[in-house]
């Protein structure tokens, strides 16, 4: 079982990722602009580029939420899960 600690860690995580993408979304057109004059992209590139930042911000943060929720399946007595991984040359 996680932390309470390691808990309120991810949900700060979380909610900075989400502010972040909010932030860039308001300020998108000033970002578009500093990629074209520092990076050398046009226009079209940087904006498909910040919106590209956005979307992998929002996402990554609500798979976070989702994978917060998830539980680990249980392993009942008795019932066993066997690997074998063989190394090399096998017979």
């Amino acid at each position: 079982m996680r932390s309470r600690r390691a808990i309120c860690r991810s949900r700060r995580a979380r909610g900075a990722a989400l502010q972040t993408a909010e932030l860039i979304r308001k300020r998108k057109f000033e970002f578009c602009a500093w990629l074209t004059y520092e990076v050398g992209k046009n226009w079209i590139e940087a904006d498909a580029d910040v919106a590209e930042t956005i979307d992998f911000l929002e996402f990554y943060a609500r798979e976070a939420l989702r994978l917060a929720k998830a539980t680990t399946p249980i392993q009942y007595p008795g019932n066993t899960i066997n690997c074998v991984y063989t190394m090399g040359v096998s017979p």
